[in-house]
């Protein structure tokens, strides 16, 4: 079975090792995107730590400082062999422990990049230690007979993978099972290893009041008392469901002012303006931002609406930025659901994607302050407890100086 050590307390003394420390990322800033920032992060405190942290990343990436100091070597290129072997050649020489950052679709080659896994491969068989962390583990097998195809390949890479890791870490529950179903035998350690949100809570009450009736004021229908947010890339799986909510709740509540944070919120509201008029002047959409910026923009909401087809978990990052501000989440029920989501209460829900059971609690919720208070409080102790930076980075040192 697989351990869930993410939640359990150690007191024993780490002694870092002195062998370097190669994290393997196709992505890092200035690219954008969740394993480039969880990556950037997870780096800094392990060397704070006292490891010798050298990133390997593809082309363009990197700051010309981290470059020149030896800290970030964007050697991979595209990927291809020609790009690997010399990389290969380096680690082999240096010694020291890997630590891949695997998203399927991320290297290249179409997402079926099955040569870079063989790469890893053989690393391992050469005496690196490798150890894999899966923010994503591959495609369902669903859609059209090439995505079924890529479906079938990438599950050939994460059993290769696993057949060189020491340990394999996944975000999810569910990813877990599934690399466990994957594993060879004997199996390498699996554990749940959740990811955190790379949204720093920035302090500045005045600044968020300031901003907060700035949004607010903004608005032409009445006085609204009560701003829900949204955060995300408004990608075709969640702007159905997020069109529908709003029409909902606009349609009983027109005073509430819907605040849209995130690359894709512009275009959205002119969706809004075009699809559904009267809801526009609602609408708040501030395009893509600064981390600090989001920040200060969750802190002005009540309560974020994320309605995630298929459920909430815990690498959703949108999510998890919700809950380290002290934010509820209003979300449905399904597949990915983890019960911590529930347990722990910090969300309200509907089963089976149902828009107006899901409108009325937010409705509901809104008018109990007391509840929305409580509700907010447990979303920030969540987080402290068992998504929090320093959390992540004591298991990594733990994992990484065994």
């Amino acid at each position: 079975m697989f351990r869930v050590g993410y939640r359990q307390a150690s007191l024993k003394i780490i002694i870092v090792s002195p062998v370097p420390i190669h994290i393997l990322t196709p992505e890092y800033p200035p690219k954008s995107g969740g394993v480039a920032d969880h990556t950037k992060i997870l780096a800094a405190g392990l060397r704070k730590q006292g490891f010798q942290v050298l990133v390997w990343c593809p082309s363009n990436m990197g700051t010309k400082e981290e470059i020149d100091a030896g800290e970030v070597r964007p050697n991979l290129g595209r990927m291809r062999i020609q790009d690997l072997v010399p990389v290969g050649k380096r680690i082999l020489s240096q010694g020291g422990k890997v630590l891949l950052q695997w998203v399927p679709h991320g290297y290249g080659m179409r997402s079926i990049n099955l040569p870079f896994c063989f790469w890893i491969w053989f690393l391992a068989k050469r005496g690196i230690c490798v150890n894999l962390m899966a923010h994503e583990v591959f495609l369902p097998m669903e859609g059209t007979l090439k995505q079924k195809a890529a479906g079938i390949v990438q599950r050939l890479m994460i059993r290769l993978l696993l057949c060189g890791s020491h340990c394999a870490c996944a975000s999810t529950i569910r990813y877990c099972k599934f690399l466990q179903e994957w594993s060879p035998t004997p199996a390498p350690r699996i554990q749940h290893m959740p990811i955190y949100s790379n949204i720093s809570v920035v302090k500045g009450a005045d600044l968020v009041l300031s901003l907060r009736k700035k949004i607010l004021g903004a608005k032409t229908n009445g006085s609204p008392r009560f701003i829900i947010g949204h955060f995300s890339t408004f990608n075709g799986m969640i702007t159905p469901l997020l069109k529908a909510c709003l029409r909902q709740i606009y349609t009983v509540e027109p005073e509430i002012c819907f605040l849209l944070m995130g690359k894709g919120s512009v275009d959205f509201e002119r969706d809004i303006r075009i699809e559904i008029p009267e809801i526009a002047k609602s609408c708040v959409a501030t395009g893509l931002l600064t981390s600090e910026e989001v920040s200060l923009h969750l802190q002005c909401c009540d309560i974020m609406l994320q309605p995630y087809s298929g459920g909430v978990d815990t690498r959703n990052g949108s999510a998890l930025a919700s809950i380290s501000h002290g934010k509820p989440l209003a979300t449905f029920y399904g597949l990915r659901t983890e019960t911590l989501w529930r347990e722990k209460g910090v969300s309200i829900y509907s089963e089976c994607e149902d828009v107006n059971a899901l409108c009325c609690q937010i409705l509901l919720l809104l008018d109990d302050r007391e509840r929305l208070a409580r509700m907010g409080e447990a979303a920030r102790q969540l987080y402290l407890e068992e998504f929090a930076v320093d959390i992540s980075i004591r298991h990594f040192t733990e994992l990484l100086s065994e």
